[in-house]
């Protein structure tokens, strides 16, 4: 016997493909270029981070270095274009640097090269000129396999895995294999999924571990499908959500990227805002309970960002709750303290959460191991480009001892919102510098988090 709240969610199912098939068939003549919208994994894919996409990491960096000026990082998960703009912004402030303020930032150059090869289809999207920049996107963006990941291993006992997704390890051997696919077609119409093998001495599975579709409309998105939320600063994440569970079969509506308000805006700084409603497993106390929950950050400077997150568990039989008070239940955070209806149960849960980011500043005697400060052999034209190989040369110009390279102009749309521009176009330059090639480079971090996974390094990009 379904609830209301189950048949809540079989009518929005199918308004949601009705609505779909209607915009694919009406605005598809007049689709822009495909932004990929698709959400950066909370899975860890790699060696790179110990429970997350490695991607994260490496934004943190940035952003805790001050390249990325005002930026939201702590309501995960961000959309690809969303971290492309974050880098966007990153390579515009280096190639404004004349001062040779990040001269010494020789441990950032690796990760800028990873996030600049993750995200090279985007950033040549939003116009950002890089010397082995592969074509735009056109309308429509196809990826069959993105990554693929093959596991095994032994158990004595049944083990949880830490922020996993809701993964454990059976007692005794255990496997499995996942790849995740991905689909844009232009601005407005994102579809993933992420289909799971897992077999164990009990039992053999294949189950959709990640799955979703999301419509965006100028800045507004709406998601249906299973996907995972991670709320607030810190390694683990916060209070309310993170990817220790499994990911949540919902419906969510808020803000594709930051926005700023009008008038204020630019005082109060970027905010994001969003809502949704999840129904949880049929294996709990009151099967099929339903999760709303609510969240908006802010970041007032660069080195703070402000959060506030509600979450409600209500519903579930039984008794079932009226669909009609459903709102009351989400909205209103007295509801359900009358113990004459059990339908009425609620479970509330509130949080603020902050993040001070501190930047520690890098002499140029730890900036590289040959003990040479980049600047001092440089011809300043900007000073950065010393220090930027990636950014200001071309690759095929590099030489074993120096190099000689040219850079010549550059446009990109490093704005809050889709389709505008914090900085307008990045100044056109001509210049040749040479510097001495790279030995070595320090890894620091400004962040406990990201300090801990700073000593695993990248095959192409080593950390140290």
């Amino acid at each position: 016997m379904f609830g209301p709240g189950q048949s809540l969610l079989r009518a929005a199912r199918w308004w949601l493909a009705s609505a779909l098939v209607i915009v694919a068939i009406l605005a598809l003549p007049f689709a822009a270029a495909a932004d990929d919208r698709t959400n950066l994994p909370l899975k860890n894919w790699g060696g790179f981070s110990l429970y997350r996409d490695a991607v994260y990491d490496d934004l943190e960096r940035l952003v805790t270095a001050g390249l990325a000026d005002r930026t939201l990082l702590n309501t995960k998960p961000l959309s690809r274009v969303e971290a492309a703009r974050i880098v966007a912004r990153a390579i515009d402030r280096i190639r404004r640097d004349e001062t040779g303020g990040l001269n010494t930032r020789r441990d950032l150059e690796p990760v800028l090269d990873r996030l600049m090869e993750e995200f090279k289809v985007e950033l040549a999207g939003l116009g950002v000129r890089l010397p082995d920049s592969p074509t735009p996107p056109g309308v429509f963006s196809f990826t069959p396999v993105d990554r693929a990941q093959v596991y095994a291993g032994y158990a004595n006992h049944l083990l949880s895995l830490v922020n996993e997704q809701g993964h454990s390890f059976k007692r005794g051997a255990n496997g499995g294999l996942t790849f995740e696919s991905r689909l844009q077609i232009g601005d407005f119409l994102t579809l993933y999924v992420q289909p799971e093998l897992l077999a164990n001495e009990d039992y053999t599975a294949v189950r959709l571990a990640t799955g979703y579709v999301k419509l965006t409309f100028w800045n507004i998105e709406l998601l249906f499908g299973r996907d995972s939320l991670a709320w607030g600063p810190g390694y683990h994440n916060g209070p309310l959500l993170s990817d220790n569970a499994a990911p949540l079969d919902q419906i969510r509506l808020g803000s594709a990227e930051p926005f700023l308000l009008p008038w204020i805006g630019q005082w109060v700084g970027p905010m994001k805002a969003l809502i949704f409603l999840a129904q949880l497993e049929e294996r709990r106390d009151h099967p099929h309970a339903k999760l709303a929950g609510m969240r908006l950050t802010v970041s007032p400077a660069s080195f703070l960002e402000l959060g506030a997150s509600r979450a409600v568990m209500f519903d579930g039989c039984c008794p079932y709750l009226a669909l009609s008070k459903y709102p009351s239940a989400i909205f209103v955070s007295s509801f359900g303290n009358d113990s004459n209806h059990p339908e009425q149960r609620t479970n509330n849960l509130f949080s603020v959460d902050g993040e001070l980011r501190f930047r520690a500043a890098i002499s140029g005697s730890t900036a590289s191991s040959t003990g040479t400060t980049p600047a001092a052999s440089a011809v300043r034209a900007p000073a950065s480009a010393t220090s930027w190989p990636r950014i200001f040369c071309r690759r095929e110009a590099r030489s074993a001892a120096s190099e000689a390279c040219t850079f010549s102009g550059s446009s990109g749309k490093t704005g809050w919102t889709p389709g505008s521009s914090m900085g307008g176009r990045l100044p056109s330059r001509s210049f040749t510098a040479i510097s001495p090639a790279a030995t070595g480079r320090a890894a620091t971090s400004s962040r406990i988090s990201s300090a801990r996974t700073a000593a695993i390094s990248s095959p192409a990009s080593p950390l140290g």
